[in-house]
């Protein structure tokens, strides 16, 4: 195989980015020789190619215009994140000191509790937790403090991916879950929801 027609295109791409750089970046990059007397080493010739702005970084001109759009482009990306919430959908009071709560847990976001569905089996991939803790009152149910939520789905489904007319079904309540606690007596229950992934968020709600 000719490495002919590979350097021409190479000396093609280099004159190409000459131009460029004399046009356009104000000749940063393709310096020209000059002579300088060096301390230890005498008259030297310096220059040649800097790759500091234009190629590595683009032009100083260019800086904003480059900086926004990335920052865009990393707060849309943001934007997908999971948004774990907690609501309470009803609370009454039961015979014997009881007071029964229910909870609904959701994600608000676009992207599911996992992230992206290629990690939702890595082992840091933990599922949501619900742990509770009670002042001056007694957890009746569930039995134990810490209730597994497991992972929720977000609202997107990513590219094409869509409802459409040959598919009018929805995907049912796969963003939430509802929790149902029984406390006895009269107090304050401190809730943590969350995981390693998405964080955690605290909530306290007053019983009796």
């Amino acid at each position: 195989m000719s490495l002919v027609p590979s350097i021409l295109t190479l000396l093609m791409d280099f004159e190409a980015l000459a131009k460029w750089d004399r046009d356009v970046n104000k000749g940063r990059v393709f310096k020209p020789w000059r002579k300088v007397r060096h301390p230890q080493l005498g008259e030297v010739d310096v220059g040649g190619l800097d790759l500091r702005v234009g190629i590595s970084n683009p032009p100083f001109e260019k800086l904003a215009e480059v900086c926004e759009q990335q920052a865009a482009a990393f707060l849309r990306v943001a934007a997908l994140t999971p948004r774990i919430g907690l609501d309470i959908v009803k609370q009454e009071k039961l015979a014997g000191g009881l007071t029964r709560v229910e909870l609904r847990v959701c994600n608000r976001g676009y992207l599911g509790s996992y992230g992206l569905a290629s990690a939702k089996k890595l082992p840091h991939s933990e599922p949501l937790r619900l742990a509770i803790e009670c002042e001056g009152v007694r957890l009746a149910a569930p039995s134990e403090p810490v209730v597994e939520i497991g992972h929720l789905d977000g609202w997107g489904k990513g590219l094409y991916n869509g409802p459409t007319i040959f598919a009018p079904w929805t995907r049912g309540n796969v963003h939430e879950k509802f929790v149902a606690l029984v406390a006895e007596g009269r107090g304050r229950i401190k809730l943590r929801l969350g995981s390693c992934r998405v964080g955690y968020k605290t909530f306290e709600v007053e019983v009796g």
